[in-house]
């Protein structure tokens, strides 16, 4: 299925069509007579999102920015860590809790708005935001026996042990969020008269 974007539609076509015989012809731009030309640095992002959306289909880039989204919660979530423990002086595991609700919301955020944000959703926003909510909550029963063992038993020090932690929950959490929380509604017809 073609999913044109921006001015690149041969690369789509060459793409998509396995067994698709591709020859090139040589073709040498006319000079600019009138008018402006539309290239710019928006187009070419665009291209370059094209390419790797082809290449790497648009699973894996929804993963890419489900992973540049987790990146930025995990400074918003050590940082929250961080001054938990260092200035209100908690037990880093207690802070690490409440960090992850902070994180959480911010991840949340731009998770509706920028990795999944096209399409008619299966849950409203509001059970979304619930359910997101919970799989981090669940994450983290998981997170915190290994920050655990990282700090307490290898002498790791809490702020890496909670980087740790994150990774390696972190492809649970998309496979959980794109399937579960932001599926797409099942498509319905409607039912056909004298049926």
């Amino acid at each position: 299925m073609l999913k044109p974007n921006g001015f690149k539609i041969l690369l789509e076509i060459i793409a998509r069509t396995p067994g698709l015989h591709v020859a090139e012809v040589p073709f040498q731009f006319g000079h600019r007579l009138a008018g402006e030309s539309k290239a710019s640095v928006k187009e070419g992002i665009r291209f370059l999102k094209l390419v790797a959306g082809l290449r790497l289909g648009t699973g894996a880039a929804q993963f890419i920015k489900f992973g540049l989204i987790g990146v930025s919660g995990l400074f918003v979530n050590t940082f929250l860590l961080a001054m938990l423990t260092e200035t209100l002086g908690l037990f880093y595991v207690l802070s690490a809790i409440l960090a992850t609700q902070g994180s959480t919301l911010w991840n949340f955020a731009l998770s509706e708005r920028w990795v999944f944000g096209t399409g008619t959703r299966r849950y409203s926003k509001a059970r979304r935001a619930v359910m997101f909510f919970a799989m981090n909550n669940a994450a983290l029963l998981l997170r915190a026996p290994i920050m655990l063992f990282l700090t307490s038993v290898l002498g790791i020090q809490y702020l890496v042990s909670n980087l740790i932690s994150l990774l390696i929950l972190l492809m649970l959490r998309y496979a959980t969020a794109d399937r579960l929380i932001w599926g797409t509604a099942p498509t319905t017809f409607p039912a056909s008269e004298g049926v």
